[in-house]
């Protein structure tokens, strides 16, 4: 696992890990908050065994055909208020 640190005045603490391929990225930064990891943990993958999409669908995401990427906020908003960042996300791609 390779890690880059963006120690500029961000708005987060920014500590980004590349893998090949994984299970999905999702899975493992979720796992990574529920063991205590801070606000900013990202995790990029060339490639997920098992990504999925919305509502829990598989998603098929094979090597080298996009960018898979699964980052932990821990925003202080309300949890129906918190959609709204997946929404401007969504959007600004």
């Amino acid at each position: 696992m390779m890690q880059f640190a963006f120690n500029e005045k961000t708005f987060l603490d920014y500590r980004i890990y590349t893998e090949k391929t994984v299970s999905s990225t999702n899975d493992i930064v979720m796992k990574a908050a529920s063991d205590g990891e801070r606000e900013g943990f990202v995790l990029i993958a060339d490639g997920q065994t098992g990504g999925k999409g919305s509502k829990g669908r598989s998603f098929f995401s094979p090597p080298q055909s996009g960018v898979y990427m699964s980052l932990l906020l821990r925003p202080s908003v309300k949890a129906a208020d918190a959609v709204r960042i997946t929404t401007a996300a969504a959007n600004a791609v």
